[in-house]
């Protein structure tokens, strides 16, 4: 079994793992690897909604349509049963982790005047509507959740 898949994993792959092996050939070494790259994929994908998710909530918890990037980190780092907060080798998500998960969908930090004499690095909510209706509504998982 591929020490890279957990055990849930292994026992749902384990029949077509024992055909492959009986096929011979390149054909286990293959099978091994594309299943090991599927489970991947699917997990970076789930990540990718839970954080989207995540982000919608924290726009609705500030009732605002504007949050900093230190108070979307504070939010993010301190929801219980999700990664954020061991994010990176068991330290919490930083501000360019989140800037280099968003940067490929075209959301970046951006200066944001609050008040005539504040100004502060942080993301509009209007920036990730359409992720939102497209990883969160279309996936049959209401938004926020």
């Amino acid at each position: 079994m591929p020490a890279e898949l957990n055990a849930r994993q292994q026992d749902c792959v384990e029949p077509l793992l024992h055909l492959a092996d009986l096929i011979g050939g390149d054909l286990p070494q293959q099978a091994r690897a594309a299943l090991v790259k599927l489970f991947q994929h699917d997990s970076t994908q789930s990540h990718f909604r839970h954080l989207l998710s995540d982000i919608h909530l924290a726009f609705a918890v500030v009732k605002d349509t504007k949050i900093s990037t230190s108070n979307l980190l504070l939010f993010l780092n301190g929801l219980r049963g999700r990664p954020w907060s061991t994010w990176r080798h068991g330290d919490p998500m930083t501000p360019i982790d989140l800037a280099r998960i968003l940067r490929p969908y075209g959301i970046g930090p951006e200066a944001i005047r609050s008040k005539p004499y504040l100004v502060f690095k942080g993301y509009h909510a209007g920036d990730f509507k359409s992720l939102w209706q497209r990883h969160l509504v279309e996936n049959n998982r209401e938004v926020g959740q």
